[in-house]
């Protein structure tokens, strides 16, 4: 899943990533989405908690 979640972040859309990663489906990558959209959340959180 953090391949997944990599691609993504580097701003690869689904169609690439499918292309990419044959054995996924559409919706793994939506839900990869979410998990780094939930680590950026974290890790802004976490930079402002060393304040």
């Amino acid at each position: 899943m953090a391949i997944v979640v990599a691609m993504v972040a580097d701003r690869m859309t689904t169609d690439e990533v499918l292309a990419d990663l044959p054995d996924l489906e559409a919706e793994d990558i939506a839900e990869s989405e979410g998990l780094g959209h939930e680590h950026d959340q974290n890790e802004t959180r976490t930079e402002h908690d060393d304040c």
